[in-house]
């Protein structure tokens, strides 16, 4: 409800409470002079009834609806909220599956807390520990079709934040880089949890004072009209004279539902028509009677439908498809709905076929694959003898391709516009990309605007906006793409290494020094797994397993791995069975699983090489938990205090200091194994991390460093001050990290950006951006320095996919004196005059400075000379030498 109503339903509230209070008073008067003594009611004063509260949803977004299991509860109850033709949670850029998922539960758009303990429930905990106003479901919740259940406890009391009426609890995706989806739920909260009392889904939209009985009691017996009214609060000690429901307004079409014998102590007949009562009782003349209609005009059949629609090419979907999520009642129960539009059967969305329950509701998703222009619309859902026309509108979406990379071309898609409207504007902060460009939109509401140059200055971190025109009017939106850093190679030729195929599925990677081999971990959902033991120079399959422990039909598939190679044992992560497995290194033959559940949603695996302990994060909870071999159970559990999913970990052999992230909450963490698992917790900028993922550790500085999916950037944290040294744009999805001390750098894999961004930790600078493929997702290192990097590129190639493993290996000096801490030591001065002009910030300066002295000089021989031995030496980008000069 908006203010503006609320504001008019007080009105109309006070307007009627001073007409009551008039006609009582003549009423009274006229009594008198009949020779009756009337004693005034005292809700003609006191009873000014208090407004049930009505929060109001906000905009829908996204595939996906809820509902809850009934419309009304009262304070501490348990909320089962069933979520329908919900997208999958994969990456919404790049399509591709994400480790780590999650979902965001608000109560009132964060008006309202929820109760800390929610053990009656699923458990779940707040957002980052602490944010009490928002809970965290992992994207387990969702099985393959889209759909899940889960059940959410509501504050045990009213307070100020949650007071009796209409509240509406929202399911919100995003942040996990998934696509983004906003659904909301009305619930109606009242103090026993009945639909009909007021402020519930069937009762008063108001809660009268209630009067003191002693106050209000009439003489003579006439108290409740004889004993025929008792059970109507409102129409004690009134004589019959006031009205069942004085102080309800007007609800329109809603039916009281409530039993005759209810409010009347079974003496009233159901149509109060016929009601006889030895007084003036009169019915509530503002509520519509349908205790008479025929039920099929109460059993009318209803439809909400909410429309998406996709802006550009990807694996979810094509541009100018409309996806609806639709919501179904009165349905006739068990049959299957059919939705057309236009005359034509949809497509079934990701949940399939929308079938019936046994309430008479259904939820589903549907797709319109022919690209519908700005406009309201409707389709038709019908189930055996029922049909309901459902309206929906398109409104207008943008996308940006290649994730909006500083100094690259990108191409503007929107689909859902007004027909011919023109696209005038894409960019940021008032900063228009197009150069003489402009897209018109087509019969069916699309545009593509090709080669738009995003400027090597743009902000990072900024969301690109696009302003359209149509029937005279302009609008300005926002994309879902962000600024993020250059994708640009950087000091490839410092590189030596090699690349090489295998099946998609490709997760993470993991070295033994000591026998040569790289262990590789590759899931495809729950169909097929495979471990992979290759040849860590030539990364030839030197041996592998693909025929896994199963749990049913389905693979106990492994995703992270560590290992032990004092013991020569493959420790991998079961994360759909929440537990992990062990696996011998030699011949891949499986060891031992531990039960299901071990550990919530596991991911990382890091093993302490003096006491064989594996240690696993809890990508669903707040924990690190500790495994041995030897035992059949979980040795220990290490609480991270504020920690919400636990992603990636990082292990000193030589100090036992192990290190993690949170995704959902700004905060890093060390754990010191070797001495009572004692916790530091670092808190982490929140305006420069979204969802922290990698991190790696640099034993000479003491440093952090932080790479986040959602902000595409590293942040550099000192352990002994716990202090922000730098913030360092690196790409698009940056979700990996390690420290090489061999070469004395840190290595970032940026999954949206194909890269992999190298970082001298003496300077805290970028320098190198070595390309990775498509959606490179982790990176781990050899004692020799050679980095091992693999992907989810998922190529096609004679029918079948393909992901890549890539290794690099630095050929240049390493730096020998880091200096002090974050500050750079002796370092040569060309080295160190180009790490300035490689500077991200110092950029755009120099290339302007070159194009003004390219266009005076000309490519003078001096000039020429001097532009190709700076690119030689690393000092500029090649790609800044003119295409005649570059070698």
């Amino acid at each position: 409800m908006v203010a503006e109503e609320v504001h008019d339903m007080n009105k109309t509230a006070n307007a009627r409470t001073a007409t009551q209070r008039a006609i009582a008073g003549l009423t009274s008067l006229a009594l008198v002079a009949g020779g009756l003594t009337v004693i005034p009611h005292a809700a003609a004063e006191d009873n000014t009834a208090t407004q049930c509260i009505a929060h109001e949803q906000r905009k829908e977004r996204g595939q996906g609806a809820i509902s809850a299991n009934q419309s009304t509860y009262k304070p501490g109850d348990v909320v089962e909220i069933s979520g329908t033709g919900f997208a999958k949670r994969v990456h919404r850029d790049t399509g591709e599956q994400l480790e780590d998922t999650f979902l965001a539960v608000k109560l009132d758009s964060n008006k309202a807390d929820w109760p800390k303990d929610q053990s009656a429930g699923d458990d779940f905990a707040y957002q980052g520990g602490d944010t009490p106003t928002t809970l965290i479901a992992p994207g387990s919740v969702l099985d393959e079709d889209g759909n899940f259940t889960i059940k959410v406890v509501l504050p045990a009391e009213f307070t100020d934040k949650f007071q009796e009426g209409k509240h509406v609890i929202t399911v919100l995706g995003g942040d996990d880089n998934g696509p983004q989806v906003s659904t909301s739920v009305d619930i109606w909260v009242n103090e026993s949890g009945d639909a009909t009392q007021p402020c519930g889904a069937e009762g008063p939209t108001e809660k009268p004072t209630q009067p003191k009985q002693d106050d209000n009691k009439a003489d003579n017996g006439n108290n409740a009209n004889n004993g025929n009214n008792q059970g109507n609060q409102d129409n004690n000690a009134n004589n019959g004279n006031n009205n069942q429901d004085g102080n309800k307004p007007d609800n329109g079409n809603k039916p009281d539902n409530k039993p005759a014998d209810q409010a009347n102590n079974g003496n009233n007949q159901a149509n109060q028509a016929n009601q006889n009562n030895q007084g003036n009782n009169k019915p509530d003349n503002n509520k519509p009677n349908n205790d008479n209609k025929p039920a099929e005009q109460q059993s009318k059949a209803t439809g909400e439908a909410k429309a998406t629609v996709t802006a550009i090419d990807n694996r979810r979907g094509k541009k100018g498809d409309v996806a609806l999520n639709l919501s179904l009642t009165n349905f006739p129960k068990g049959e299957k709905v059919t939705v057309t539009f236009n005359g034509q059967e949809t497509k079934a969305g990701r949940g399939g076929a929308i079938t019936v329950g046994e309430d008479g509701k259904a939820q589903g998703s549907v797709t319109i694959s022919e690209g519908l222009a700005a406009g309201k619309y409707a389709v038709k859902a019908t189930a055996k003898d029922t049909s309901v026309e459902i309206p929906f509108e398109v409104t207008p979406a943008g996308a940006v391709s290649n994730n909006a990379a500083t100094g690259s071309k990108v191409e503007f898609h929107a689909a859902g516009l007004p027909k011919d409207a023109k696209v005038t504007a894409v960019g940021t902060e008032g900063v228009n990309w197009l150069k003489n460009q402009e897209g018109t939109a087509d019969d069916k509401g699309q545009v593509t605007i090709k080669d738009i140059q995003v400027p090597v200055d743009a902000p990072f971190g900024k969301v690109i906006s696009f302003t359209y025109t149509a029937g005279g009017e302009t609008k300005t939106l926002e994309t879902n793409t962000k600024v993020n850093a250059s994708t640009e190679s950087l000091n490839v030729d410092q590189y030596s290494g090699v690349k090489k195929e295998l099946p998609s599925g490709l997760y993470q990677s993991e070295v033994n020094d000591k026998t040569g081999h790289v262990f590789v971990t590759s899931a495809q959902g729950t169909n097929k797994s495979t471990i992979y033991k290759l040849d860590a120079k030539t990364l030839d399959v030197v041996a592998k397993n693909d025929a896994l422990e199963k749990d049913g039909e389905k693979f106990y598939a492994a995703f992270g791995v560590g290992l032990d190679n004092n013991k020569g044992l493959v420790w991998v992560t079961n994360t759909q069975q929440n537990t992990v497995s062990v696996y011998k290194q030699d011949d891949l033959s499986h060891v031992k699983t531990f039960p299901k559940g071990s550990v919530a949603h596991s991911r990382d695996v890091v093993v302490d090489e003096q006491t064989s302990l594996a240690y696993v994060s809890a990508a669903s909870g707040d924990e690190v938990v500790v495994f041995d071999a030897n035992k059949n159970e979980p040795v220990r559990r290490i609480k991270l205090p504020g920690f919400e999913r636990v992603m990636s970990l990082e292990f000193n052999q030589e100090t036992g200091e192990l290190f993690a992230t949170s995704l959902n909450a700004p905060k890093a963490a060390k754990i010191d194994v070797r001495n009572n698992d004692q916790v530091t917790i670092y808190d982490l900028p929140k305006d420069q991390v979204e969802s922290a993922s990698g991190i790696a550790y640099d034993p000479v500085s003491k440093n952090i460093f932080v790479a986040s999916q959602g902000s595409g950037n590293v942040v550099v944290v000192n352990t002994e001050s716990k202090k922000v040294v730098a913030s360092i744009p690196t790409g698009a999805g940056s979700l990996n990290a390690h420290y090489n001390k061999a070469d004395k750098r840190v290595y970032v894999t940026n999954r949206g950006g194909g890269t992999i961004t190298v970082i001298d930790p003496a300077t805290n600078k970028v320098v190198a951006n070595l390309p990775a493929g498509t959606n490179p997702n982790h990176v781990s290192v050899a004692g020799d320095g050679t980095i091992i990097a693999v992907n989810k590129a998922a190529a096609e190639k004679n029918g079948e996919r393909f992901d890549e493993v890539y290794t690099y290996k630095y050929n240049g000096a390493v730096t020998q004196d880091p200096g002090k801490p974050g500050k750079p030591g002796d370092r040569n001065s060309l080295e160190d005059f180009s790490s300035k002009l490689r500077d991200p910030a110092n950029l755009p300066s120099l290339r302007n400075l070159l194009a003004t002295v390219f266009a005076v000089l000309g490519l003078t021989t001096i000039f020429a000379g001097a532009l190709s031995a700076m690119a030689r030496f690393n000092v500029i980008p090649s790609s800044w030498v003119p295409q005649q000069l570059r070698f």
